[in-house]
């Protein structure tokens, strides 16, 4: 199965969620997150690549 562009960024009706910097709690961006990938009918995979380039890594030492 080919996920390619099925949801071009640079496409109007794009909703990008806001980065999580850990300074909210997890569940309200979750919500947050759940509803914008809802608006732009992402799967599951779609959803894990969206998340995964959402975070703010912060340095945790």
């Amino acid at each position: 199965m080919s996920h390619g562009n099925l949801y071009p960024r640079n496409d109007s009706k794009y909703h990008k969620p806001a980065t999580y910097d850990g300074s909210t709690h997890w569940q309200d961006y979750l919500v947050h997150f759940e509803l914008v990938a809802e608006i732009n009918h992402w799967d599951e995979h779609q959803k894990a690549l969206e998340l995964a380039t959402s975070l703010e890594i912060t340095e945790v030492w």
